[in-house]
Order: structure tokens, then sequence, then C-alpha cells
């Protein structure tokens, strides 16, 4: 047995230990985490008004195209999410074998190894088309250290908005993903785990990394109110 293949065990094994760990952790967190939305709201008028106005028209075009044209998640939508699978199997160091996506929409994802939970739930909780346009304004912003073009915002609200949409179709009690992980941890884990992926997304488009800084200080006080006499 190969020495990466022993790394890969012994990583399956942690993730699965801390499933219940993260499962009661989410449970905890989904309170304080709505606070922490309550609070931003709250201060909204402190917050770059301009940045959330482009923010919400990219989301706001492609929320309008899932409604009212009908569009739907198809080949390339199947192909996000086997690459999420992929992700997270590189991730926790397994070999990614292929992704297959048909014609009728339906894919898959094969790679060595056993796997843990975290492979199956990740297109549920990690939206990889906003995290790529996070990470790419990120780096857009340190680069030519300005604010943030219109079109950047925009094109991040509307990756938001697409993963949104991708999700409530993703949904579904036949869902084999649900199966694999457990209801149980799927129920429990998802919730709070969107509201903080999400999270770190809308306050950076509010406010940078002076947003990002915020939600983690307003999460960190709720968090620590919930055990304060």
């Amino acid at each position: 047995m190969s020495i990466l293949t022993r790394l890969q065990i012994e990583i399956d094994r942690a993730v699965n230990f801390c499933k219940y760990p993260a499962i009661v952790l989410s449970i905890l967190s989904v309170k304080p985490l709505l606070q922490t939305y309550v609070r931003f709201w709250e201060v909204r008028r402190q917050l770059n008004a301009s940045s959330l106005l482009y923010f919400a028209i990219g989301a706001a075009g492609i929320f309008a195209l899932w409604i009212f044209a009908r569009v739907r998640r198809g080949t390339l939508g199947t192909l996000e999410h086997e690459l999420t699978h992929a992700v997270f199997a590189w991730l926790t160091l397994h070999w990614v074998r292929s992704v297959e996506v048909d014609d009728s929409g339906s894919g898959r994802m094969f790679f060595g190894g056993k796997g843990n939970w975290l492979i199956a739930l990740a297109p549920y909780f990690f939206p990889l088309a906003a995290m790529s346009m996070l990470i790419f304004a990120v780096a857009f912003e340190h680069v030519t250290q300005q604010a943030l073009p219109e079109w950047v915002l925009m094109s991040l609200g509307a990756a938001v908005a697409y993963n949104l949409c991708s999700f409530w179709e993703q949904l579904h009690p036949q869902q084999t993903d649900f199966v694999v992980a457990g209801w149980v941890t799927t129920f429990c884990f998802l919730p709070a785990a969107n509201l903080f992926t999400f999270g770190l997304i809308l306050s950076y488009a509010a406010a940078g990394g002076r947003g990002v800084f915020g939600f983690f200080k307003f999460f960190r006080y709720y968090a620590l109110k919930m055990f304060s006499p």
C-alpha cells in the first residue's frame, strides 16, 4: 500500500469520525448565523450600497431567466456539480478517475477509495461557480489595488444566483448523494454550511475584506452569547 493510499484512508477516517461533531456544530451554528444576517441587514446603511446594487442586478438577471425564461440546469450545470465532487475528492487525496456527463443531464464522478461524506455533499454547500468568482474578485482587487468594477460585482451576483437555482433543482428525495452521506447528516449539516458559505460571499460583496471580517466578528459574538449566562 502506497503512502498516498494510507494518507487517503486516514483522511477518510478522520472526516467520517468528525461527521457527528460537525452535525452538532452545524445545529448550534444556525441561530448565530441567522442573527449575523439580521445584524448585517441592520447595518446595511454603513455598507457599500452601490456594490450591493450591482451584485443584486447580476443576481436578479439570473433569477429572471430561471423563473420567466425557464432556463434550467443542463449539461454545464451537471458538469459543475460533478467537478465539485471531484474538487473535494482531490482535497481528501482521492484519485479522480473520470467525470462523465451525458446529453440527458445526468452525470457521475468516479474516484479511487471509499470516499467520505464531504465528497458526497460538496455540491450542496460549496457553490463552485460563486466561489470561483469570489476568488477571482479577491485576486482582481489585490492586483489592481482598486475597488471592484461593476462587471465583477454583477458577475459575482449572477454566479451566486446561478448556484442557488442549481441547488434548488438538485434538492429532491431521490438524490443519491444524500443517501450516501446519510439523511441526518444532510439535513443537519447543509443549512449552517450554506448560511456560512453564502454569508462570506455576500459580506465580501458588501464591503470587501472588511465585510468578511465583520461577518466573522458578528458570528463569533452571537455564538459566544449563546453560552453566556
